[in-house]
């Protein structure tokens, strides 16, 4: 038998998250301004991750290399997820940026903690994990609609994340295709 309890997320909180989580549910219901209850769901969700991880800011990501970069840096990562079954070059990504190469890397790698390759790297490697989970799709065909140029590769990256090979991968862990 299952115990719901166990899946409340709201089990054993302290009392501010648990008069965040009633300031949204509030605010949804009387349909406050987005503005207003995206702000609450950020606090909501920053305290609960304060408490769930060892997360320190990074202090070297001052108020005023945010204020000049963040776009910037959301305007990579949304690049990023939407083309990452093209060959992207560091040259395209700073270009759409509006950014030299050499800065934009350096930048990237300071708000996120990987280099832009890296980053595309996870993302493509991501995308493969879900398809070799949830689809019968050839171990080659699931490499290239992910964006790998070769085959190789994509085996060598994938084994490295996931310490198994794509086929041993989808034998071990997929989901049943009936």
């Amino acid at each position: 038998m299952l115990d719901n309890d166990l899946h409340s997320t709201l089990l054993k909180t302290k009392p501010e998250v648990e008069f965040l989580h009633f300031l949204i549910v509030r605010s949804i219901l009387g349909k406050a301004d987005k503005l207003n209850i995206d702000n609450l769901v950020m606090e909501f969700v920053e305290t609960v991750l304060n408490n769930l991880t060892d997360y320190k800011p990074d202090y070297r990501i001052s108020a005023r290399l945010k204020n000049n970069h963040l776009i910037t840096i959301e305007k990579a990562k949304e690049y990023f997820t939407q083309n990452y079954t093209n060959d992207i070059s560091l040259m395209e990504i700073a270009s759409h940026c509006c950014a030299s190469p050499f800065h934009f890397s350096r930048i990237f790698k300071t708000f996120t903690s990987y280099s832009p390759h890296q980053f595309l790297l996870n993302i493509r490697l991501k995308n493969s994990e879900m398809l070799l989970r949830n689809t019968s799709l050839p171990v080659a065909d699931v490499a290239f609609s992910s964006g790998f140029n070769s085959i190789e590769h994509f085996t060598s990256a994938f084994r490295n994340k996931y310490k198994y090979p794509p086929a041993k991968f989808r034998a071990e862990k997929s989901l049943s295709y009936s």
